[in-house]
């Protein structure tokens, strides 16, 4: 009993050092320190699939769209998740993004949600009502080219149809290095 009470705040200090060092507090720490910078030009130059241009894509507080509405355009094909914490680790970076790049980019930002998408994002919205990027749901099926891995997954699409890039998992969308690459589709 009386070492208890003589390393009282050293045993105290452990658990809590512990239970931080074992919780995925940790994981979440080091995603917000190793998010992406870059994004690599995908070598296959891989061009969509004819199918995919008439997968429909359902509006959240926008009209329904197809990515041949876009044909012609560079698109910034986006799949995400309200309940995946990268996805919403780079939610600024991406607002930021799409802020700078609006004009010139056509994005579709496809929220993946299981059960009522309406309620889940209504909900993520009116936490963050910082986010003015349009969101839609997915509404046709897709082709395994562009059906993501895992979230978050991006597809760069370019002017002719073309995958540039693609990118899976938290990236700094406002990086120079992404930025110049954009231009360049431009």
């Amino acid at each position: 009993m009386d070492f208890i009470k003589q390393y009282k705040w050293e045993i105290i200090g452990l658990m809590v050092a512990s239970i931080f060092l074992l919780t995925p507090i940790k994981s979440h720490l080091k995603r917000i320190f190793s998010i992406a910078t870059e994004i690599k030009v995908d070598e296959k130059k891989q061009i969509v699939a004819q199918n995919s241009w008439s997968i429909e894509f359902s509006g959240y507080k926008n009209e329904n769209i197809t990515l041949h509405d876009l044909k012609g355009k560079v698109i910034f094909l986006h799949f995400w998740g309200t309940w995946c914490p990268d996805c919403r680790l780079e939610m600024p970076e991406i607002e930021k993004f799409y802020q700078k790049n609006k004009s010139k980019v056509s994005f579709i930002m496809v929220a993946v949600e299981k059960g009522n998408a309406d309620e889940k994002l209504k909900i993520f919205f009116k936490e963050n009502p910082y986010y003015t990027f349009p969101v839609y749901k997915e509404f046709g099926k897709l082709n395994l080219q562009l059906q993501p891995e895992q979230y978050p997954t991006t597809f760069i699409i370019d002017k002719k149809g073309i995958i540039v890039a693609k990118k899976i998992g938290a990236t700094k969308w406002s990086s120079p290095e992404i930025q110049k690459m954009i231009d360049s589709l431009n």
